[in-house]
């Protein structure tokens, strides 16, 4: 049955001691100066070295364009779609609690997560911590919210690898070459998996983050995959038509193949909102459809990839303080503090 219940109406535990905390939380809350100072080293070095040929005015000039020559409807579209992708998330999100019994309704998940997204925009790992703390805040065991967590992470991997490997036989990209192998080692490594679930082989089902996984069965796997199908249909439409605003015409077998590894390096937590690493694949990925010489056709994508992080960004900044005007929304960066002090 889904949960319907208001954040007042259900208990509120206490923010967990640091012995009731698993290794793998507070690991990502716990990290070094250097941990988090290296996104925006690799950030700002890759960007550094994508913008350096734009220090000759010719080369600027074409940058400039690029931008001035962008649909203005991008600003909108960027932001509705940013709506979108929240609200599809936060019923992926809901429903997989859900399932697994957290009492938690769709309203409340989509303002959790709202509060949440501001974390995911400095780093998606911290914005997955924080989520696992809050899920025990509404009452889940915080080992059972740790491994709901990473069920979701192991879904959006496998959307990755079956939407690209889609995307491959479309035949859309002969010239893929190196992603051939890429998404054949992703479909293995997905199959081997599923498999390990069903057969559930016993030197590892002693592990017991493997035996959880294992429990929750194939069914349990297809109810979470069904249930984020619709976020990762609207993470791949947005970006099809943000591209068209900046007249790159990826035909959609193509972007079925780049996309989702587009969206796997961005989620990396190796740059700032994959600032960097996000831009330089983009340019190998999608140069062949973009229109003008070489030069021009990087500037384009760049110009793209620039202005479609920067307004994500904005995006989910006003969502998130949208929704910490909430009394559910500020509990949820409560727990994340009091968890930090403990």
């Amino acid at each position: 049955m889904v949960a319907t219940e208001n954040s007042a109406d259900l208990p509120m535990r206490e923010s967990p001691q640091a012995e009731d905390v698993p290794s793998e939380v507070l690991a990502s809350q716990s990290t070094s100066l250097v941990q988090r100072l290296l996104p925006w080293v690799v950030s700002i070095s890759i960007v550094g070295w994508l913008l350096w040929p734009y220090r000759v005015p010719e080369q600027r000039a074409l940058l400039a364009n690029a931008f001035s020559r962008a649909d203005p409807w991008v600003v909108p579209i960027c932001f509705a779609w940013a709506i979108v992708i929240w609200l599809t998330d936060s019923f992926a999100t809901a429903r997989t609690l859900q399932r697994w019994g957290t009492k938690i309704g769709l309203g409340e998940t989509c303002l959790i997560r709202g509060a949440t997204v501001l974390f995911d925009a400095i780093n998606p790992a911290l914005g997955q911590a924080v989520l696992t703390l809050v899920v025990y805040r509404r009452g889940t065991p915080l080992g059972q919210a740790f491994l709901l967590v990473t069920l979701m992470n192991l879904i959006f991997i496998v959307h990755i690898a079956v939407i690209s490997g889609a995307g491959l036989l479309t035949g859309a990209a002969p010239e893929a070459g190196l992603m051939t192998w890429v998404v054949g080692i992703a479909l293995s490594s997905t199959a081997l998996y599923l498999a390990i679930v069903a057969l559930r082989p016993a030197a590892l089902a002693q592990k017991p983050t493997l035996r959880w996984l294992m429990d929750a069965g194939l069914s349990g796997h297809a109810w979470a995959f069904l249930y984020r199908l619709p976020n990762m249909a609207a993470l791949i439409a947005a970006q099809v038509f943000v591209m068209r605003c900046f007249n790159i015409d990826v035909p959609w077998g193509v972007s079925l193949l780049y996309l989702p590894a587009l969206m796997f390096i961005v989620g990396m937590p190796i740059s700032v909102q994959g600032l960097g690493p996000g831009q330089m694949a983009s340019v190998s990925f999608f140069s062949a459809y973009t229109p003008g010489d070489a030069a021009t056709a990087e500037a384009t994508i760049l110009a793209c990839g620039f202005a479609t992080a920067a307004l994500t960004t904005l995006s989910a900044i006003i969502i998130g303080l949208c929704c910490l005007t909430t009394r559910t929304g500020r509990e949820s960066v409560a727990a994340v503090r009091s968890a930090r002090r403990r």
